[in-house]
């Protein structure tokens, strides 16, 4: 045996059995596109060709990295099957546009945002804290007192 979708067995996703061919198609920030509405769309493609569609490289394959669009639409199957199911996908990613607001930065563009898109350097110096009024008593002395005992409170016994 070997981790989970690495043991060969025909129908395993990610490694494809006799006589099968696996296809990669990227999707960066679009693979609710090929998902669909609870998972509709990836299910009929499923059903209508005959062959494995799943996404990879989401938010579960990059847990703890925070990378973010990475996704990978693979297909598996047989030949004939897998180039129906990817010019179905392609059809769908070409019939979504990417939203601008979540294509990744560019290396090279220059970051907004935190101090550096201030109008000003922060201050040399930001002096001293205000000094604390209600500081307690020296070690030693008694506290202040806080005004009158409970009703009911006796002081002597």
């Amino acid at each position: 045996g070997g981790l989970r979708g690495e043991t060969g067995a025909p129908g395993t996703p990610g490694v494809p059995g006799p006589g099968e061919v696996m296809e990669q198609i990227p999707c960066p920030f679009r693979a609710g596109v090929i998902i669909g509405p609870r998972g509709q769309s990836i299910r009929d493609l499923c059903d209508s060709t005959g062959a494995k569609v799943f996404i990879r490289g989401g938010a579960r394959d990059n847990v703890g990295t925070g990378e973010r669009g990475l996704e990978m639409c693979v297909i598996q199957g047989q030949p004939s099957n897998v180039a129906v199911a990817k010019a179905k996908v392609e059809e769908l990613l070409a019939s979504r546009p990417v939203p601008s607001s979540a294509s990744a930065p560019s290396p090279s563009a220059p970051l907004s945002g935190g101090v550096a898109s201030y109008d000003r350097p922060p201050p040399a110096t930001y002096g001293a804290p205000p000094p604390y009024n209600n500081a307690p008593p020296p070690y030693g002395q008694a506290p202040p007192p806080y005004g009158q005992a409970p009703p009911g409170y006796n002081q002597a016994p």
